[in-house]
């Protein structure tokens, strides 16, 4: 009569012990797929190189050879660039990496993909802390580095994925500081939070708004556990202090971003405000902005379907309906739900609508919901969990198709959005240069950047050149272009070399910004090497010879008349 209990009992070891290795061999096969995916034609996909990335990139090398920035200011915590500052933690681990490595696009990028894959990795423990369940951490995992709404940050010079990393760190170890009374996680937690707020600008203000959605939710339990609390407030409030003081000494470093795509821009009527931040507050828990559209900017999304995938929905439903009946029992249900209710609230506060950067943190939330809807799946019938891996098998054809398109049409489709001509366009010409030669830049490639530029290329087209040419930083910051390779074309020519220019430029004599052909004159002795494209803009690179002047070719003229 006791040797079946003794059978069973001998059999759940080996089963367990087959359990872990199957799920040991799935998150090897997940691991080397998400690697795969993260770090494939990372310098060619996307083919172009914003702004943004070649400034936070370029600054990074300032670093690592000089110890200052692009201005000569010594290791600043925020680093003024294209008229606006930009944050600190991706610029210093980059600097290493350029250093050793050089300055390229992959090695420019290869943070944020690193990134990436650690705030997948705090996303699988987060979901453990809250489903209990390993299988649904791996899936987890792989989904957050696989969605739309993160993983194109993760293929730019972007600190999203820093500033995402952060935050789940920081939500997690709360969790558990408070569950094991740990003033070691909890120093941890306030340490990971602080470092969100570093990282990208959009941290600061959710960090505040996702730490008070934490003391609304488990205000008793900080109380009854209120010197974990105090361990957190101190690690908190001791790595923000390099901040504290830069902020106090250089507050326009906080503000100028926010002063240029603000709804409080221009001083509209307080009831216009309130309307246009209630607007964009309800397109963010639009089926239009979630699952169909998304962000329409082609460099945040591909335009293939949402920013969530489409699959997830009935997920998210079911979790939403268990997180609701789950809210009143325990906080951690509480915080997902406030969560959920404050992510828009600083992408509603600016300009552009539907904004998947500035709405990045709900990413964490409706993901956390999709696996609180797997997990009441997984629980509740035979019929539960063969409706689950129907859904995983419809997972696995949209992320494909996701992919393919992303590799695939997304990259011509977003040429133009990532300037992708134009860098072409810097690449030819700083690859043919050679020895003792000039790359002459026309005034015309502003057009590009939808600005006018100085004889100094500012105020954007300047970092494109500097990143491209890899002007040596100490030259630069001491002498600015006028010891490079570099200089503005004036319609003259001193010594050899190669002009870049683009078949539109800038009218200024109207007062607004207008594209119109142009028509400055070329050497006449200058020879058309090669052209690149950016939807209307075409960029011209031409081989010039010996000197010339448009003013000498019109005294010429003049004399040569009979």
């Amino acid at each position: 009569m006791t040797t079946t209990p003794a059978k069973v009992n001998d059999e759940r070891p080996y089963q367990r012990a087959r359990t872990a290795l199957a799920c040991r061999l799935a998150a090897s096969i997940l691991a080397i797929a998400v690697c795969a995916l993260h770090f494939w034609k990372l310098g060619s996909a996307p083919a172009g190189f914003y702004g943004d990335e070649c400034s936070q990139a370029y600054n990074a090398y300032c670093i690592a050879r000089t110890g200052a920035d692009e201005y000569g200011v010594r290791h600043p915590l925020f680093f003024r660039a294209l008229d606006n500052y930009q944050d600190p933690v991706l610029i210093y681990c980059l600097a290493p990496l350029v250093n050793v490595c050089g300055l390229t696009k992959v090695i420019s990028r290869a943070p944020s993909a690193l990134f990436d894959l650690l705030a997948a990795t705090a996303f699988a423990f987060l979901v453990q802390e809250y489903c209990r369940n390993k299988w649904l951490s791996l899936l987890g995992a792989a989904l957050f580095s696989f969605i739309p709404w993160v993983f194109p940050a993760s293929r730019l010079v972007f600190s999203d994925t820093a500033m995402l990393w952060g935050i789940i760190m920081g939500w997690w170890l709360c969790l558990l500081a408070l569950r094991k009374r740990s003033y070691g996680f909890a120093v941890g937690a306030g340490v990971a939070w602080a470092f969100a707020m570093y990282a990208r600008t959009l941290g600061r203000p959710m960090t505040v708004l996702l730490l008070l959605c934490f003391g609304l939710a488990f205000s008793q339990s900080l109380l009854a556990r209120w010197k974990v609390a105090l361990a957190f407030a101190i690690g908190y409030v001791s790595a923000l202090l390099p901040m504290m003081i830069s902020v106090a000494r250089f507050p326009q470093s906080l503000t100028t971003r926010f002063e240029w795509i603000s709804v409080f821009q221009g001083r509209p009527p307080t009831l216009e405000i309130v309307k246009q931040v209630g607007l964009r507050y309800g397109e963010y828990f639009s089926p239009r902005f979630l699952f169909l559209g998304g962000d329409p900017q082609l460099r945040h999304h591909t335009g293939f379907g949402g920013e969530l995938f489409l699959f997830t929905v009935p997920l998210i439903l079911v979790g939403i309906c268990h997180a609701v009946r789950l809210f009143g029992r325990h906080p951690r249900y509480r915080l997902l739900a406030f969560s959920l209710l404050v992510y828009p609230v600083a992408a509603a506060l600016t300009v552009d609508r539907m904004h998947s950067g500035r709405s990045l943190t709900g990413a964490i939330s409706w993901l956390l919901v999709a696996m609180l809807g797997a997990r009441a799946l997984w629980k509740h019938s035979q019929m539960g969990r063969t409706l689950l891996l129907v859904i995983c098998a419809a997972g696995l054809i949209e992320c494909t198709g996701y992919f393919v398109d992303y590799f695939g049409p997304y990259q011509k489709r977003s040429s133009a959005a990532f300037q992708t001509g134009f860098t072409h366009a810097l690449e030819y010409c700083f690859g043919h240069l050679s020895t003792n030669q000039v790359l002459y830049v026309s005034g015309s490639v502003g057009t590009a950047c939808d600005a006018y530029i100085d004889t100094d290329f500012k105020p954007f087209a300047y970092i494109f050149l500097l990143f491209h040419g890899r002007i040596d930083p100490w030259s630069y910051q001491h002498t600015g272009f006028s010891n490079t390779v570099v200089q503005p074309y004036l319609e003259s020519i001193s010594r050899p070399g190669l002009l870049l220019r683009c078949n539109h430029t800038p009218d200024a004599s109207t007062g607004q910004f207008l594209i119109v052909p142009n028509h400055e004159s070329v050497p006449p002795d200058a020879m058309l090497l090669t052209t690149f494209q950016d939807e209307d803009l075409v960029y011209q690179v031409w081989s010039v010879k010996g000197k010339w002047s448009r003013e000498d070719n019109a005294v010429r003229s003049r004399t040569s008349e009979p």
